[in-house]
């Protein structure tokens, strides 16, 4: 499907422009274009310790602020939301590096009980 293509440079939201009639007070219907709010925000990613910037609606910070902060957004996000080559890139980083993380936790867990650590293939 054709995407919004400034959406490719950003977080959007899954927002687009918008078309409509601009109406005066005599009724006259002038055409018009409403774009996003766009906004270039400096945004940390708890995971990867790094900040990051982007280009980001007002829509798109919301609904960040619910999901607990922009790891979680952009894990959550699917792929038809998520256009921006960064950011997908940046959700597989931080898929890794939890799950690095919890395979060390589980391997730390196991040293604590007491069991042998499992035998790694060289």
């Amino acid at each position: 499907s054709r995407g919004f293509n400034q959406a490719k440079r950003g977080l959007y939201g899954g927002k687009t422009v918008g078309f409509g009639n601009q109406i005066s007070h005599s009724q006259v219907k002038t055409r018009r274009i409403i774009k996003p709010n766009v906004q270039r925000k400096w945004l940390l990613s708890e995971t990867l310790d790094e900040w990051h910037r982007f280009r980001v609606t007002t829509h798109a910070l919301r609904c960040i602020k619910k999901a607990g902060g922009l790891d979680q957004y952009l894990l959550k996000s699917d792929d038809k939301e998520l256009l921006y080559p960064v950011a997908i890139d940046m959700r597989e980083r931080i898929k890794e590096v939890r799950a690095e993380r919890k395979a060390a936790l589980k391997l730390e867990a196991m040293k604590i009980d007491g069991e042998p650590s499992p035998k790694v293939a060289a």
